[in-house]
C-alpha cells in the first residue's frame, strides 16, 4: 500500500477512535451527574453496547485495510467472467432495479488476482444496491481502452458531493449511515495492486464508478 494511503488510514482511523471514546466520556459525565433510574440505565447499556460492536468492527476493518494486498494473478478471460459476476450479483434481479451490461463481443485476457478482482466488482455491485433502496436503474460496462480492461458501474442513487469526489476510495469515507465507508476503499485499493487506476464522477441522473486493470500482454484471444 502506498505511504499516503498508509496515512490517510491513519487519519480517518484516529478520527474514529477519538469520537467514540468521547462518546463513552460523555455518556459517563452525564449519568454520573443524573442518577439513571432503571430505564435510563437499558439506554445506557444499549448505547454503550452500539459503540462497542461499532468500535469492534472499525478495529477490524483496519487491522484487515492495513496489510499489504499480494494478488496471485492468473489468466482471466473476459467478458464472460464479469457477466457470471454482475448477473448473479443480488442487485441484477432486485425489484425496482433495472439491470443492463454492455461488453465487448471479443474475448480477452487480464492477469488479476480473480478473488481480489471478484471483491472489488462485488464492492461496485454492493454500492449500487446500497445506493438505490427504492430502485432505480444500474449499468455495467466492460471496454478496453489503451491495454487496460476498463470496468464502470452507473447507478441513479444519491450523487456525490464534489467535495468527496478527489477522496473517492478513502476508507471510512460514507455518506451512508451506519457504514464504513470501506466498499469502494477495497474496490481502490484491488486496482492499485494490479497496476491500475480507479475513480468516480457525478453523470445526469446519478453516479459512475470505474476501475482501470491491465489486459494481458497478447490478451486478445
Amino acid at each position: 500500500m502506498a505511504k499516503e494511503h498508509q496515512s490517510s488510514e491513519w487519519s480517518y482511523f484516529i478520527h474514529y477512535l477519538r469520537n467514540s471514546i468521547g462518546t463513552l466520556g460523555a455518556l459517563a459525565d452525564y449519568y454520573g451527574g443524573h442518577p439513571p433510574d432503571p430505564a435510563q440505565v437499558k439506554r445506557l447499556l444499549e448505547q454503550l453496547k452500539r459503540v462497542s460492536v461499532q468500535s469492534q468492527d472499525y478495529i477490524n476493518a483496519f487491522s484487515e485495510l492495513t496489510q499489504p494486498l499480494t494478488p496471485e494473478a492468473r489468466p482471466i478471460s473476459m467478458p464472460d467472467w464479469l457477466k457470471e459476476r454482475a448477473s448473479g450479483h443480488a442487485v441484477a434481479t432486485k425489484p425496482g432495479v433495472k439491470f443492463t451490461m454492455a461488453v465487448p463481443d471479443a474475448p480477452f485476457v487480464v492477469d488479476a488476482d480473480p478473488l481480489l478482482l471478484a471483491r472489488a466488482v462485488g464492492a461496485f455491485l454492493d454500492n449500487a444496491a446500497e445506493a438505490m433502496p427504492q430502485g432505480g436503474e444500474l449499468s455495467v460496462s466492460l471496454a478496453v481502452e489503451a491495454g487496460q480492461a476498463v470496468f464502470r458501474f452507473r447507478n441513479t442513487g444519491q450523487s456525490v458531493s464534489p467535495s468527496l469526489l478527489p477522496d473517492l476510495g478513502k476508507p471510512f469515507l460514507t455518506m451512508k449511515p451506519g457504514r464504513l465507508g470501506l466498499g469502494l476503499g477495497w474496490a481502490r485499493r484491488v486496482a492499485e495492486a494490479h497496476r491500475g487506476d480507479f475513480g468516480g464522477s457525478n453523470i445526469p441522473g446519478g453516479v459512475e464508478f470505474w476501475m482501470k486493470i491491465p489486459i494481458a500482454s497478447g490478451g486478445r484471444q
